[in-house]
C-alpha cells in the first residue's frame, strides 16, 4: 500500500467507529457524500456488547450517503456444532479475546434501515457460488458464518 497512495491502512478500533471516521486518511481518501462501499467482515464478533456493537454499524451507516453498501459477515451458533462453538469461545478467552457469537435474528439487525441485496442474509456458501464443487455448498450451515450486502436507501 505505500506505493498505493489510493489505499491505506489504519490502525482504528471498532468500538470508536467515530474515529474511523474522522481518522485524517480516511478523510483524504474518501468523500463520504458519496455513496461508499464499507466491509465489516468477521469482526463484529470481538464487539461482545451488543449495544456497542449495533451502535458502532448505526454510526457508520449514518455518516454515509444514499447509495452505499454494507457487506457485512457473522459467525453464528446456527447449524453449528455446540462443542465447536465453545472450543472457539475457549480458544478466543484463552487468548484474552472473548467473542460474541450471534443468531441470524440478531446479525440481521445489523442491516437495520438498509435494503439487503439478493439472496440475502444466508450462509456465506450461498452467497454467489462460483460452481457446484464450491466448499459447504451442499451443507452450508456447516461453515458457521452468515453474511449479507445491504445498500442505504
Amino acid at each position: 500500500m505505500k506505493d498505493n497512495p489510493n489505499a491505506v491502512a489504519i490502525e482504528a478500533d471498532l468500538h470508536q467507529p467515530q474515529a474511523i471516521l474522522d481518522h485524517l486518511e480516511v478523510r483524504r481518501l474518501l468523500d463520504l457524500s458519496q455513496p461508499t462501499a464499507v466491509l465489516i467482515t468477521s469482526v463484529l464478533l470481538f464487539v461482545v456488547d451488543d449495544e456497542e456493537a449495533y451502535g458502532a454499524v448505526r454510526v457508520l451507516r449514518d455518516a454515509l450517503a444514499p447509495g452505499s453498501y454494507f457487506a457485512i459477515s457473522h459467525g453464528t451458533r446456527e447449524g453449528t456444532p455446540e462443542e465447536q462453538v465453545q472450543q472457539s469461545e475457549k480458544l478466543y478467552a484463552t487468548i484474552g479475546t472473548p467473542i460474541k457469537i450471534r443468531s441470524r435474528a440478531e446479525i440481521g439487525e445489523f442491516f437495520e434501515r438498509l435494503e439487503l441485496v439478493e439472496p440475502g442474509l444466508a450462509y456465506l456458501p450461498l452467497w454467489r457460488p462460483e460452481g457446484p464443487d464450491d466448499l459447504y455448498l451442499d451443507q452450508p450451515e456447516e461453515c458457521g458464518i452468515y453474511g449479507g450486502v445491504g445498500r442505504k436507501p
